[in-house]
């Protein structure tokens, strides 16, 4: 029975599909009353009219089907051209809000009593309509009695349909052309960093220039990030950003490197100021880190970092016996101090170079090579390829400058600014030996600081380690120097290899030039040839050098060449004297076949009888577990008969701290160097 009522029933009215007599009669030209009485007389019947109630309690009125005239139509009537602008979706709800508008208005207009009465419910009848008619475009809609409001203020006539529009994001015209788009991006992912406001004004200049459509800044602002991917602006306007928080990165395995495998060295100026008497200065440090442990096995300070800090706190790696012997391998940075002669055999322009010269292995070699350690660099501006060395910087900087009271900051903008007060009372800047002192405490407590939450420094028992403890118990293999006297020698400053010039052997130390053997007996067999020697150096007392053939045969200890004359000391007769009878002695050396006053040299077969003696010692290292490896250098048994030569002449005044003390050399080095160190200290060691 229900079923049947429900057949019966009258089918909705699409109210979509009627216009109220009054609008038609507008837009027809006609009188309402006319319009009225054809409704009635003709329309009518035809089907093409009705009177109906549009809510209860309302007069009935008539309604034309607007198919009955083309003029009817909404979209003939009321669509301007401009509409064209927009979206198919924005046009269907346009149309559906001036059907919503129209009914709104004549209800207004018929409808006894306040609208407020009946608005609220009139809204809900359209929504629920419209909602019908919309069904199949997959729009949703709703009306409220305050945006009908809205739609009666906004809409006057055909010419402001287009503020009916909802452009929130479905104005595609409003999107830009893709070829400003393109000039954009070529203006604003620029490392200048322009502004987005000032590209978007060139973009629309150049876009009105070339006839195109261009965006408004709030499009643009809302279109960016999906136009061009964040990442991609970072990389272009912020390489170093993207570096650091964008860029892929490989990660390496914590056991890369064993434990005393690998050692990373590097430069840093500390965050802070000190002072030799009255001049102040920031401070260097150089250090050397285990790559595995984390342990500062060396280190060095001075005012100008050169080849040899790096030299002084290699050494006192290598002297310590808690670090095994030193490394299979070294990471170092880039720069020429690090990439000199001395370490390496050849300097940086030749590694460089284009044009590779085969060289001779037998004559080439520097430090590295002779203690069988392979150097490798890091690729240049990336501080990401000694991580760990710039992660312990940090530490440094936070937990080191910052307790000076003339801390500096890691940059002018972060300068404190009691700095330029604390600066002008000489006494509150710490003297450089109280920072020196100071920082050797600090890497000697860091190093035993088993407090921090580093994964990879756990044993097996799950308890965190120091870097001490880590190189104590990881570290497998002791390196021993075959000849544990050489390293004296090896790990002195090594020139490239020079000539033996008419006044002797000339070197350049710091962009100064030194001439060393003028009246050298041993050095005159060399002159006039074009054979090279090897040179090595104290840096800390340059008045001597040492003297070797390019097969790392000693030759002789060379003086400083005496100079006529000093600011300090005027030239007198006493002066001249002693020059030209030195002079005359030389000459007449010539006439006379000289005694054997050379040192004699260990034969081959002396060498091995001497390493078979010392071989049958007894084992001091039996009772280590350790794996120990030999290393053999080309210097080896030579610094004994160096010294016992340096004791029977009396013109040498070379004086080696390493003789006495091992570790009174690597601390000679910490104290700055002020003998015109301004250049880079490649120049200690070659071009």
């Amino acid at each position: 029975m229900a079923e049947a009522v429900r057949k019966n029933a009258p089918a909705p009215i699409n109210w979509s599909d009627w216009i109220a007599v009054d609008d038609a009669a507008a837009r027809l030209g006609a009188h309402r009353d006319s319009l009225s009485r054809r409704c009635r007389e003709e329309l009518e019947a035809r089907g093409l009219a009705m009177k109906a109630q549009v809510m209860k309690g309302s007069p009935a009125q008539w309604f034309v089907r607007r198919s009955m005239d083309h003029r009817l139509h909404v979209e003939q009537a009321d669509r301007p051209s401009h509409l064209d602008r927009f979206t198919d979706k924005q046009r269907t709800v346009i149309y559906a809000k001036l059907r919503c508008l129209e009914l709104y208005r004549h209800m207004r207009s018929t409808r006894p009593g306040p609208v407020s009465a009946w608005v609220d419910r009139f809204a809900e009848q359209l929504t629920a309509t419209e909602q019908v008619k919309l069904a199949e475009s997959g729009i949703t809609f709703s009306v409220s009695a305050r945006t009908l409001r809205r739609w009666d203020r906004a809409y006057h006539g055909p010419e402001d349909v287009h503020k009916l529009a909802d452009d929130r994001g479905g104005d595609q015209k409003n999107q830009g052309d893709p070829t400003a788009w393109n000039y954009f991006k070529g203006i604003f992912l620029e490392q200048r960093k322009p502004s987005k406001r000032s590209c978007w004004k060139r973009a629309g200049e150049w876009a009105e220039g070339h006839g195109v459509a261009w965006c408004s800044y709030a499009s643009l602002i809302r279109q960016l990030d999906d136009r061009i991917p964040k990442e991609q602006q970072v990389m272009h306007r912020d390489p170093a950003r993207w570096r650091s928080q964008f860029a892929a990165y490989i990660e390496q395995d914590t056991e890369r490197f064993a434990a005393g495998q690998c050692w990373v060295g590097d430069h840093r100026p500390l965050d802070l100021l000190c002072r030799i008497r009255d001049h102040i200065f920031r401070p260097y440090i150089t250090t050397w880190l285990d790559w595995r442990t984390r342990k500062i096995v060396g280190w060095a300070m001075s005012e100008n970092p050169n080849s040899s800090t790096i030299l002084a706190a290699l050494r006192m790696g290598l002297l310590d016996e808690t670090n095994m012997g030193g490394p299979l391998f070294i990471w170092m940075d880039n720069g020429r101090d690090f990439d000199c002669y001395s370490f390496h055999g050849r300097t940086k322009r030749q590694r460089l170079s284009k044009v590779r010269v085969q060289l001779d292995e037998d004559k080439t070699g520097g430090l590295l090579k002779h203690l069988g350690i392979e150097a490798h660099f890091a690729i240049a501006h990336n501080p990401q390829g000694k991580a760990r060395q710039e992660r312990w910087y940090a530490t440094v900087g936070d937990h080191f400058d910052k307790t000076f009271a003339t801390y500096t900051g890691p940059d002018p903008m972060r300068k404190p600014e009691q700095l330029k007060d604390v600066v002008k009372d000489l006494h509150k800047v710490p003297t450089f030996e109280h920072v020196r002192e100071r920082f050797g405490e600090f890497v000697e407590g860091y190093n035993k600081d088993a407090d921090h939450t580093i994964d990879d420094m756990v044993d097996s028992d799950r308890a965190r380690l120091s870097p001490v403890q880590a190189m104590a118990r990881w570290c497998q293999t002791r390196r021993v120097m075959a000849d544990p006297s050489s390293l004296d020698l090896l790990l002195m400053q090594h020139h490239k290899p020079v000539r033996v010039g008419r006044n002797g052997i000339t070197i350049t130390v710091a962009g100064g030039r030194l001439r060393y053997g003028q009246f050298s007996d041993a050095l005159r067999r060399f002159k006039g040839t074009k054979e090279t020697v090897r040179v090595a150096y104290d840096p800390n007392d340059m008045r001597t050098i040492s003297v070797r053939s390019m097969q790392f045969e000693f030759i002789c200890t060379a003086q400083i060449n005496a100079t006529g004359g000093r600011h300090a000391d005027p030239i007198n007769r006493q002066h001249v004297a002693g020059m030209a009878r030195q002079k005359s002695a030389y000459n007449r050396s010539f006439k006379y076949v000289a005694d054997n006053r050379e040192v004699e040299y260990l034969s081959d077969e002396e060498r091995l009888a001497e390493h078979v003696a010392r071989s049958n010692e007894p084992d001091q290292q039996a009772a280590d577990p350790t794996t120990l490896k030999i290393i053999q250098t080309p210097v080896d048994g030579e610094s004994k008969g160096h010294r016992s030569r340096k004791a029977a002449g009396a013109e040498s005044h070379t004086n080696h701290a390493s003789d006495a003390d091992p570790l009174a050399w690597s601390s000679a080095y910490s104290t700055p160097q002020r003998f015109d160190a301004d250049q880079d200290n490649d120049l200690l060691g070659g071009w």
